[in-house]
């Protein structure tokens, strides 16, 4: 997607309109999972959860989203830092990247 049309997604998510935001989650959910499960040695009832949670925060803090990168990229930030603070917890196991957790 181009960052043209992907901007008139991400404001129209912003105003409230729920199909644009299932869209932007949708495009992107793939991508996103594939990165947090490369990164935790595919533990993937793990992966799932931290792609979950990415999403979640993203969806919840969408107008902080000042578009200096992609949506994308912004949710891979999202979901380092989610693997972080559950490494941090004890919530994932020691076999994860550690280059993405430390």
């Amino acid at each position: 997607m181009d960052s043209a049309c992907e901007s008139r997604w991400v404001q129209a998510a912003r105003l409230g309109d729920a199909d644009a935001l299932r869209h932007l989650v949708e495009l992107n959910y793939g991508s996103i999972f594939r990165y947090v499960l490369t990164a935790l040695s595919f533990d993937q009832e793990a992966a799932a959860d931290i792609t979950q949670e990415a999403f979640i925060g993203a969806v919840s803090s969408i107008n902080s989203f000042r578009g200096d990168s992609s949506f994308r990229t912004w949710v891979i930030g999202i979901a380092t830092n989610q693997m972080r603070s559950a490494y941090r917890k004890g919530q994932i196991s020691e076999t994860a990247t550690y280059d993405l957790l430390e």
